[in-house]
């Protein structure tokens, strides 16, 4: 079998990507002249745009080593809170192997394992619809436009079914008519200026709805004495030491996600959010 030459074939596809990027040639003139197809010409020509490598078959690079800092530091900081074990063992524990050594060690009733979540609302039908096979899908962040109207939904819930209070982030300082109806002592809107998640949004979710939602669930179950064990992803605005170790003195131990695998792991993306987003 003939090995590839990789790097001619890189060099080839910049040399397309720049000339494309430089606005000497229409791009679908090149993808019919050459070997690359649109969708690879047009990775590569987002790699330049974000001064990345365009790499071997066109992808820019997955993180920039700032990224990858910052991915690292949310990680760290939410998967070494309240969970008793060095850092040592932590990193030759694969995910599942992790879980499975917490519930040996706490043994978790399933009325106090909780996973929390946000689901996008969006309001506007403008947005641009696109169909992309995972073969042209490119590698790193997909960054959302903050500023399309958005409203967000904020849930939390127990493995026995029990929900903590949900939370409506509304993009607008005053709450429609229609929605009044869903305040109640299970569901509040917060009203700001855009409904998106941020540090100081997440902080105020999880000092006021979270810790205490999680604290009262377990005394009104007369189990003070159990450990609680809290599953989340890695938005951004988790990376906030100082909130977990707030969990971590409740003794609620708080384990993230791997990585692009909420999909298959986030218990809240597999049932409820799953049915909710085909709606």
């Amino acid at each position: 079998m003939m090995a590839f030459d990789y790097r001619q074939i890189e060099n080839r596809l910049e040399r397309i990507a720049t000339i494309v990027f430089d606005g000497k040639a229409r791009i679908v003139d090149t993808a019919n002249l050459h070997e690359f197809s649109r969708s690879a010409i047009n990775r590569a020509i987002a790699a330049l745009e974000n001064k990345r490598k365009i790499g071997k078959i066109g992808h820019p690079e997955l993180l920039t080593d700032e990224e990858k800092k910052t991915v690292e530091d949310v990680i760290r900081c939410e998967s070494s809170s309240g969970v008793s074990i060095s850092v040592s063992q932590k990193k030759q524990l694969p995910f599942y192997e992790l879980l499975q050594h917490l519930h040996n060690t706490y043994k978790y009733s399933s009325s106090l394992i909780f996973n929390t979540d946000e689901s996008s609302l969006r309001l506007s039908d403008t947005t641009k619809k696109l169909v992309v096979h995972p073969s042209d899908s490119p590698a790193g962040f997909n960054k959302t436009p903050m500023n399309m109207p958005n409203a967000t939904l904020c849930v939390a819930a127990a493995a026995d079914g029990y929900s903590l209070k949900s939370v409506v982030l509304w993009p607008s300082k005053k709450i429609p008519a229609e929605l009044r109806v869903m305040v109640s002592s299970s569901i509040n809107i917060w009203e700001d200026n855009d409904g998106w998640m941020t540090d100081a949004r997440f902080r105020r979710y999880a000092e006021d709805v979270l810790l205490p939602g999680i604290v009262e669930r377990r005394t009104l179950l007369d189990k003070d004495e159990e450990r609680c064990l809290l599953l989340l992803d890695s938005h951004p605005s988790r990376a906030q030491p100082d909130i977990w170790q707030k969990f971590a003195n409740a003794s609620i131990d708080v384990v993230t996600f791997i990585p692009h695998s909420t999909h298959l792991t986030q218990p809240l993306d597999r049932g409820v959010f799953a049915v909710f987003k085909k709606s």
